[in-house]
C-alpha cells in the first residue's frame, strides 16, 4: 500500500512539473530561413546589377527583428569595405531601404531576435 501512494505521488509530481514547465524556445533560424533566403537573393540581384560579386549566406552577418519586419545584412563589398543593407517587409515581400536615415528610429526601436554570423551566440 505504501508503494502505491509513493507511485501515485511521484507520477503526480511529474505531471505537475510538465504542466508548468516553460515551453521550448522557438527555432528562429527555421522561422526566418525563407525570409533570409529571399533577402539574400534580392541583395545579390542588386549587387550583380552594380557589377559586384554576389554574397554567400555563411559569410554574411544577418540581423532579424522580432517580428521579421526588418532584416539587416552585413557583408564585405570590394572597394567599399564593410557594407550594411536593410530590408523592410511590406505586405508579403521585402523591399530594400535605400535611405537608412529615414528608418533609423524604427530600426533602433525594433527588438533583434535572430543573429547569424555576427560572432554573438
Amino acid at each position: 500500500m505504501n508503494f502505491r501512494k509513493m507511485l501515485v505521488a511521484g507520477l503526480g509530481a511529474i505531471l505537475i512539473f510538465y504542466q508548468f514547465r516553460e515551453p521550448p524556445a522557438p527555432d528562429y533560424k527555421k522561422k526566418f530561413n525563407e525570409s533570409i533566403e529571399t533577402v539574400i537573393k534580392l541583395e545579390n540581384e542588386e549587387l550583380v546589377r552594380q557589377n559586384h560579386d554576389p554574397i554567400i549566406r555563411k559569410e554574411t552577418g544577418i540581423e532579424v527583428s522580432d517580428d521579421g519586419d526588418w532584416i539587416e545584412l552585413y557583408h564585405d563589398a570590394p572597394l567599399q569595405g564593410d557594407k550594411k543593407s536593410v530590408y523592410q517587409k511590406q505586405g508579403d515581400r521585402y523591399v530594400r531601404v535605400t535611405d537608412r536615415k529615414t528608418v533609423s528610429d524604427q530600426l533602433d526601436k525594433a527588438k533583434t531576435t535572430y543573429l547569424e554570423n555576427l560572432g554573438i551566440k
